[in-house]
């Protein structure tokens, strides 16, 4: 990394560790609240992380996939709870069509845009359809996992609005009907659903039958965000392990300091590098513009979602099973891993998705 992108990584790392961690998460998912901390999140958009990778046009950094992997890996490391990743994907989004409205608030960190997290990862497309109604829409059908529903002032969904055509939509979450849930890492989200609903022009994002190249330029960027935060939480998820390796004592002796246990201990700490430098790659290309920039971003997906699932398993077993139980810290971090690794495409998908970008 640049000196200006160390400075982020640094100060990234700085704020979430006085933030964030594990009893601030506890805390979060103990309340009443929207599924993660508020108030942190305005000290993130302070700091210009809702607007990383937008051009100083809108607002925003400029400073592409690199920035928003600095980032999203601090936010792995320190299991913050926050919408950084649907902003990253709602402000691309709303950029490239040229909807400026709640774009200045976004950035600011005031205005919370609520995202399905299974955008683009289904072969069959959108679940709901739109079928012209005079100068507006009929909505019909429904969305999972939408998250940050409770929170978020805007809902942004993609729709089928011919055979072979998606369009974006962007509306008030207050015209919505939702039935809200709790995610297994209790991040809070919403099942929403449409029953015949009528909308305006004014709720189409770009141009009719344009949804799939908006989604696809602001999907790639925030998987590398998501890829990240995996690499996070699994090196967090590692370093614990290795802390009770060292800590744990069997016959008198650390359990570390048995070989089958340091040969996957080291199993684990090559496989890691290996995620990281894959993420890091994706991100460099997208910010090139490269060719096969696509493929390296389901690479980087892919890779990042199996070894976090890999090292939190690997991590429960090491730990004699009790770090499932809520005393300890590691399964908090696994829980979280589990969530996001199937945000945006879980490793089935995007291994699929690399070979066919790849011509296979």
């Amino acid at each position: 990394m640049n000196e200006e992108l160390q400075q982020l990584s640094s100060s990234a790392h700085g704020l979430l560790e006085k933030e964030a961690g594990p009893a601030a998460f506890r805390q979060v998912r103990e309340s009443d609240g929207p599924g993660f901390d508020v108030s942190l999140w305005g000290k993130m958009a302070e700091l210009g992380w809702a607007g990383l990778a937008l051009s100083e046009e809108h607002g925003g950094y400029d400073m592409g996939a690199r920035g928003l992997v600095a980032v999203g890996e601090a936010l792995g490391a320190h299991l913050a709870s926050s919408p950084f990743a649907t902003t990253v994907l709602a402000a691309k989004t709303l950029a490239a069509a040229g909807v400026t409205g709640a774009l200045e608030e976004i950035v600011a960190g005031t205005h919370v845009v609520a995202v399905p997290l299974d955008a683009g990862s289904r072969r069959a497309g959108p679940t709901v359809m739109a079928v012209r109604s005079g100068d507006g829409f009929r909505l019909k059908g429904n969305l999972r996992q939408v998250a940050n529903f409770p929170a978020a002032q805007s809902l942004l969904f993609w729709a089928r609005t011919s055979d072979d055509a998606t369009t974006a939509f962007i509306m008030p979450t207050a015209d919505v009907k939702a039935a809200l849930t709790v995610h297994v890492d209790m991040h809070r989200a919403a099942s929403v659903a449409f029953e015949d609903l009528e909308v305006g022009a004014d709720a189409v994002v770009g141009e009719v039958g344009g949804g799939d190249a908006l989604l696809e330029a602001a999907l790639d960027p925030t998987r590398a965000a998501v890829a990240a935060e995996l690499v996070g939480l699994a090196n967090a998820v590692f370093q614990q392990t290795v802390a009770y390796l060292k800590d744990r004592k069997q016959f008198g002796v650390p359990i570390g300091s048995f070989q089958a246990l340091q040969h996957r201990a080291a199993h684990l700490h090559t496989e890691l590098a290996i995620a990281g430098a894959v993420v890091r790659k994706a991100a460099a290309a997208l910010d090139d513009a490269r060719a096969d920039a696509a493929a390296l971003v389901s690479a980087a997906k892919a890779k990042a979602g199996q070894i976090a699932i890999l090292t939190g398993n690997e991590a429960i077993q090491m730990h004699g099973g009790v770090g499932v139980t809520d005393e300890y810290d590691v399964g908090l971090f696994v829980k979280r891993i589990r969530a996001l690794e199937n945000a945006f495409g879980d490793a089935d998908f995007h291994t699929d998705r690399y070979a066919m970008k790849s011509g296979f």
